[in-house]
């Protein structure tokens, strides 16, 4: 039996699993982002008690799994 012709309108296997890790990729770099705006207000209210500059941070934190 013949497979039918490819016309787009079914997607294959395969280009459903890009999409989806399109779309985790695109939500973990949101959540990583989100994470960095949350810190960036939080500490902003804070300042570096030597050079009175905006703390900031610069390391990532240790995830408990």
């Amino acid at each position: 039996m013949n497979d039918p012709p490819d016309i787009g309108l079914v997607p294959s296997p395969w280009s459903i699993l890009e999409e989806i890790t399109l779309v985790h990729n695109l939500v973990a770099d949101f959540k990583a982002r989100a994470k960095e705006y949350y810190f960036e207000v939080i500490l902003s209210q804070y300042q570096c008690p030597e050079c009175k500059g905006a703390l900031r941070m610069v390391e990532a934190s240790i995830k408990f799994h």
